[in-house]
């Protein structure tokens, strides 16, 4: 303890500077229910995707479709990514379906990079240094986003849902805006921001170009739950249920 002290001394000024802004977890093993959602949504339009994130941070979980899943012993995604995720799988799986991911752009107010060495100490530091899987797991999603890192954006979620999101031209594709455990960050006035934006897209979207809203998030007590909600349809259904780091999942579509 005492070493760490003096450490923790010597290096004060640069430690202090890290306080500024909310640790950036960006659990990885969130893209195992988030690719799970996408597969609905493949399923229901039958076509490409582009993909929105909110509290993006280092953007690692917009690598979804290049991640290797395997639910209750079925294979899902890129069976040849360096990363694979296999969390407790219970009751039906997704639909197996290819999940072509066409576009590529999240946005966060302390938006980090992978092409960033520093930021990619960052993403690994702020978890804890007993869990060693977790951080071979992050290591290994910073080295797949190097080899495509998608547009990340440094702007407030309300902002950049309806200049961003909103006003992106439609190219045939689904527009899908997901997020993963970010919106207990967010003031409530930005909340009430986002789902006016999404309403308010919703009502434009057609068959061609349709909207869909991807959530992981708390909703009351108990686990996250996986919701889902599209348009022009306007409907909404709970997905999947799972743990904070999603270690097992209950699947109920």
């Amino acid at each position: 303890m005492t070493l760490v002290m003096s450490l923790i001394s010597q290096k004060d000024n640069e430690l202090l500077s890290w306080l500024d802004n909310a640790p950036q977890t960006n659990e990885v093993a969130r893209s195992s229910i988030i690719f799970a959602g996408l597969s609905v949504i493949a399923e229901e339009f039958k076509k490409p995707i582009s993909l929105f994130e909110l509290g993006s941070s280092g953007g690692l979980n917009l690598q979804v479709a290049n991640f290797d899943y395997e639910f209750s012993g079925q294979k899902f995604g890129n069976k040849n990514s360096k990363l694979q995720l296999m969390p407790e799988w219970s009751s039906a799986t997704p639909p197996s379906i290819s999940v072509d991911v066409v576009g590529r752009r999240g946005c966060d107010l302390n938006q980090l990079s992978v092409n960033n060495e520093c930021d990619c100490e960052k993403l690994v530091a702020y978890l804890w240094p007993d869990q060693i899987k977790r951080i071979e797991r992050v290591q290994i999603a910073i080295e797949v986003a190097k080899q495509s890192p998608p547009l990340l954006d440094r702007a407030d979620a309300a902002d950049w849902v309806e200049d961003i999101f909103v006003n992106t031209e439609d190219n045939g594709s689904v527009k899908v805006l997901f997020h993963t455990i970010a919106q207990n960050y967010f003031p409530q006035s930005v909340k009430d921001r986002i789902m006016v934006a999404m309403e308010k897209a919703g009502q434009l979207a057609t068959e061609e170009n349709p909207i869909a809203w991807l959530v992981f998030e708390f909703e009351g007590d108990g686990n996250p739950k996986l919701i889902l909600k599209t348009w022009p349809s306007n409907k909404v259904s709970i997905l999947a249920t799972a743990d904070p780091h999603v270690h097992s999942v209950s699947w109920v579509n």
